[in-house]
């Protein structure tokens, strides 16, 4: 028998499609300044050959964005809004998102 072929998993159910979590949501977790840098340093990405650091200058810089960084991330974020509603609701007894955007590590400000 393999793992998958174990009766607790026969009833998982994958999604891979994910809305953008709402800016009210964004905005419980991150402050509006952050945010908007975050989209803003996406937006010059693109005029620096797809990328640039998201880091603010004097730090170290370890995250990269691209063009696309800001709508992969609050893609996420809404994945997981959508697990735990779900939870929450009752539809599914718990979830996992497995999730890894550019800035994962961020606090409310950075």
């Amino acid at each position: 028998m393999g793992v998958t072929d174990d009766d607790d998993l026969k009833n998982l159910r994958f999604e891979t499609v994910a809305r953008q979590a709402p800016l009210a949501d964004l905005l419980r977790v991150h402050d509006w300044e952050y945010l908007n840098d975050l989209k803003h340093r996406c937006q010059e990405a693109k005029k620096h050959r797809g990328k640039t650091w998201l880091d603010p200058p004097g730090h170290p810089r370890d995250t990269l964005v691209s063009p696309e960084s800001y709508t992969v991330a609050v893609r996420g974020a809404g994945a997981v809004c959508l697990a735990v509603d779900r939870v929450v609701k009752g539809e599914v007894r718990n979830a996992f998102v497995p999730l890894r955007p550019p800035g994962h590590h961020a606090g409310p400000s950075g």
